[in-house]
């Protein structure tokens, strides 16, 4: 499979074209040896010879391919002409195969993220059993945090935009966020927000994947924390 870059200069096909009559015409010459006319050029070469063939052998100056010292049908208008023809058959040729490669990949990137959706929705499922079964009732109250996830992930996946570990990221504040509100519900997380939230991502590594992390908090936001919190550090 011969694959040519758009960018091929005029030059480098040139040569190719070269290589390619040069391969063909000593054997014309062969055939031209013993020959007193060149009929059986328009005979037997029809699709490349239409014209300007000459009735015998002569010498020639002017060729720049198919040159010979002895008398030969080769005439700079063959040369031309057979350029071109080859010229345009290389081209059909080349974009005959760039068709099938485009196919291909086309092909296996539409069956690449069949697989894939397919691969991620088992995955989102298989999670969200997973958030409900340690977070419990605290999930089933707050779906859309975990529906958000799902839904930055897909995004990710469609678009390109963003990584699966912001959009987790996103979700572990979120859900930290959420449980402070449920703990402090006399608290204005508002107003501080941007001070929980550095604390919170301060202590990401930490409290991954999930959990309250009560003595962090407690580190982190000093002994603000308000009854419920205490309740539930007993």
């Amino acid at each position: 499979m011969v694959i040519i870059n758009q960018t091929t200069t005029k030059t480098n096909f040139s040569k190719i074209i070269t290589i390619f009559m040069t391969s063909i015409f000593p054997f014309l010459f062969g055939l031209t040896m013993g020959q007193s006319t060149c009929v059986f050029l328009k005979q037997k070469y029809p699709q490349f010879l239409f014209y300007n063939v000459p009735d015998e052998p002569r010498r020639a100056s002017n060729l720049s391919i198919c040159q010979s010292n002895t008398p030969t049908c080769c005439t700079s208008q063959m040369e031309e002409e057979f350029s071109l023809l080859t010229e345009t058959e290389f081209s059909q040729n080349v974009k005959s195969q760039i068709r099938l490669i485009h196919q291909f990949f086309s092909y296996s990137a539409t069956n690449f993220k069949s697989h894939f959706k397919e691969g991620f929705n088992s995955s989102m499922a298989a999670l969200r059993k997973i958030f409900r079964r340690t977070y419990g009732q605290f999930y089933v109250q707050n779906k859309q945090i975990f529906n958000k996830f799902v839904n930055d992930s897909l995004l990710v996946f469609e678009q390109g935009n963003g990584c699966f570990i912001e959009a987790l990221q996103q979700l572990f504040k979120r859900i930290f966020l959420t449980e402070f509100s449920l703990l402090n519900p006399l608290r204005s997380i508002d107003k501080e927000k941007q001070q929980i939230l550095n604390c919170i991502m301060s202590l990401f590594p930490i409290l991954r994947p999930f959990g309250f992390g009560q003595k962090l908090f407690l580190n982190c936001l000093g002994g603000h924390l308000e009854f419920g919190h205490q309740q539930l550090l007993h």
